[in-house]
């Protein structure tokens, strides 16, 4: 979680600073409600007798954001969280949790033609299991991402799809104290894909609002401690949201 707020106050203080260096930039704030789906699930290839620890909720994303628009180029940070109640199975037993989800997005895109565009940035997704008798488990993947989008421009709207591949890592932790967690561990490096679709309509010249949809997914493999064996996590989100946009 330290990563992901310091992510938050570096994206904060570029944006800050290219608002005052640039004075012919625009600025767009945006607001989001989301509904989708979060599932995970942790495997242990090298001890198939160990049950598959799996979860499959809803989320209902609520988000913020704003994007620096230059000539040629847009700079964007988002901020969203989801706190939802969801079920953890780990055969034969079953488990009630809360799910507090947040993701963090930094996002710098130009554009390489009248259509196509590239983009790169930072995302980062943490997801805390809150057990009613106090137990917590957490991940927290985070990587850098780089990705191509595709635009259909029409008189007042215009309707994208994109794709990125990102280079992840991640850390899976559990215990009834998450500052001194009993088991605490980092995953080697491995790949992300995500891909999305986006339609937005423009209500005014300020005022916008548009729909999408995404999906990624993550796999991570974690290396065996003193006290556990090796396991694979796996992570995939997938919503659809709608955001109100407005730009000065």
């Amino acid at each position: 979680m330290k990563k992901t707020c310091t992510s938050l106050l570096l994206a904060a203080g570029i944006i800050s600073m290219q608002s005052n260096v640039f004075a012919d930039v625009n600025l767009k704030l945006n607001a989001g409600l989301g509904f989708g789906s979060y599932d995970f699930s942790v495997d242990y290839p090298d001890n198939p007798n160990i049950a598959t620890y799996k979860s499959t909720g809803d989320i209902m994303p609520v988000s913020v954001g704003a994007t620096i628009i230059f000539d040629s180029a847009y700079l964007d940070i988002m901020y969203s969280n989801s706190q939802t109640d969801v079920e953890i199975e780990k055969p034969p037993r079953k488990f009630d949790a809360e799910l507090d989800r947040t993701d963090i997005n930094l996002t710098l895109g130009t554009p390489v033609s009248d259509h196509l565009s590239a983009f790169v940035g930072y995302k980062s997704g943490t997801s805390d299991y809150n057990f009613e008798d106090g137990f917590v488990t957490s991940t927290e993947v985070n990587g850098f991402f780089v990705g191509m989008a595709y635009s259909f421009l029409m008189n007042s709207s215009s309707l994208s799809v994109s794709g990125a591949l990102a280079g992840m890592e991640g850390e899976y932790s559990t215990g009834y104290d998450s500052a001194n967690p009993s088991y605490d561990n980092t995953a080697d490096y491995a790949l992300g894909y995500s891909a999305g679709v986006k339609y937005q309509y423009n209500l005014t010249e300020n005022w916008s609002i548009s729909a999408d949809a995404k999906w990624h997914l993550y796999t991570l493999d974690f290396p065996a401690l003193s006290n556990s064996v090796p396991m694979t996590f796996e992570e995939e989100m997938t919503s659809a949201s709608a955001t109100l946009g407005y730009i000065f």
